[in-house]
């Protein structure tokens, strides 16, 4: 489903990597299977979560990643007409938006939170019936990878580093980029 392919993204994007992910992705580099993302939002779910959705969760026999329990949950969520309420006590809790996420991220960012806010309030009267225990859950669909900008290479077995955020390239010093362009298509 499109639609939770872009919140998996929403969730994953600006989200900071875990020591130990750093740490095991230094040292088994090569035994990491192909086209395998391992970043996931397993921990926020955990604080997140009701105890009963948690359960839920666990009893899922497809689901054996923390990737899959991610995209179970908001699958789960949707089914219980509860991710936005999830979602707005993330966005409300500074300490653990600033303890998970970069400053760049979507959900750090008020306006774009606000607009996903509004877009979510408008799926209340639709009830979902989604599938959240499937074994290709377990890992992050293409389309998700794709709305993050992680391209993952077939050929080799290392992903390709997942794109830079602008805001980290740019200082308030620095001239605009965009003159650049301009001067140069009008000298063309």
């Amino acid at each position: 489903m499109l639609f939770c392919d872009l919140i998996e993204a929403i969730l994953l994007h600006g989200l900071k990597e875990k020591l130990s992910t750093t740490v095991s992705n230094v040292f088994h580099h090569k035994s990491r299977p192909k086209n395998l993302f391992c970043l996931d939002f397993w921990p926020i779910i955990k604080i997140l979560s009701h105890n009963e959705q948690s359960k839920h969760l666990k009893r899922l026999t497809q689901i054996t990643t923390d990737v899959g329990r991610c995209r179970a949950w908001i699958r789960l969520s949707l089914n219980e007409c509860l991710l936005r309420s999830y979602l707005d006590s993330l966005i409300c809790d500074s300490s653990c938006l600033n303890s998970f996420y970069r400053s760049s991220a979507y959900l750090r960012d008020s306006q774009h939170t606000d607009m996903m806010k509004n877009l979510l309030s408008e799926l209340d009267p639709y009830i979902f019936r989604l599938n959240a225990d499937n074994i290709a859950f377990n890992i992050w669909s293409s389309r998700t990878l794709e709305y993050l900008g992680v391209m993952i290479s077939n050929e080799d077995s290392f992903m390709v580093a997942t794109a830079l955020d602008a805001i980290h390239l740019i200082s308030d010093n620095k001239t605009d980029v965009s003159n650049y362009f301009i001067n140069d298509i009008n000298n063309n």
